[in-house]
């Protein structure tokens, strides 16, 4: 089952506050706004932005493709390659993954933890946030 807001008013005005805690954050690490766009909830911003000082400690050029929510996941897309030749995560892939690993246990919304884990289509919710249809 998708879990849904359960009060779609409060989950407005929450994307609306995150477009502008998300200009904050990638204008306070001087990264430029990525191309294809940057979409995250209040909840796991703590965590992309842990995400990215550590991609920029490791030499990370600042080129963001783009930052979203997809199947309950979060995506971080990078212009440098984040695998080798062979196939291999480098070090900039393991630190986005990492980003990623901790996301899955974290409503998007309010940061608390997920009670439910894994994909699936919809909003990544604790119950407090959601509620089953």
């Amino acid at each position: 089952m998708t879990m849904m807001p359960r009060d779609r008013k409060a989950i407005d005005e929450s994307t609306r506050n995150s477009y502008f805690n998300n200009v904050f954050l990638l204008t306070r690490l001087d990264i430029p706004w990525p191309e294809c766009g940057f979409d995250a909830r209040p909840g796991w911003l703590p965590i992309i932005e842990v995400t990215l000082e550590r991609l920029i400690t490791a030499g990370w050029d600042k080129k963001l493709d783009q930052v979203k929510q997809k199947f309950c996941q979060l995506r971080i897309y990078i212009s440098q390659c984040e695998r080798d030749q062979n196939g291999f995560e480098n070090e900039l892939g393991l630190i986005i993954r990492q980003g990623v690993e901790a996301c899955d246990k974290v409503c998007e919304v309010c940061g608390n933890e997920r009670e439910r884990k894994g994909c699936g289509m919809g909003w990544a919710l604790c119950n407090a946030c959601g509620k089953d249809e």
